[in-house]
C-alpha cells in the first residue's frame, strides 16, 4: 500500500460505477479501460462530471478526454 490521501465520500463508488459502465459499453478489458481513462485523469475530471447521468459522463469522458482534461486543470 502507498501512503497518501484517501478518496472520500461518494468518489470511490462513483468511479467504480463509471469504470464498470465504460468497460461494458466499450467491450474492453480492465487493462484497456484504465489505459484509455487513467485513474488520475478520472480523479481530476470527477468534479465536472459526477453530477451528470452516468451514461452521459461515460460518453463525455470517452469522446472528449482532451477537452475535458483542459477544463479540469
Amino acid at each position: 500500500m502507498k501512503k497518501g490521501k484517501t478518496l472520500f465520500g461518494f468518489v470511490p463508488e462513483w468511479m467504480g460505477e463509471f469504470y464498470a459502465l465504460f468497460q461494458w459499453e466499450n467491450k474492453l478489458s480492465s487493462e484497456e479501460t484504465i489505459r484509455q481513462v487513467p485513474f488520475d485523469f478520472l480523479k481530476k475530471a470527477y468534479p465536472g462530471v459526477h453530477d451528470l447521468d452516468l451514461r452521459l459522463a461515460v460518453d463525455k469522458v470517452g469522446g472528449n478526454q482532451h477537452d475535458l482534461f483542459s477544463q479540469c486543470g
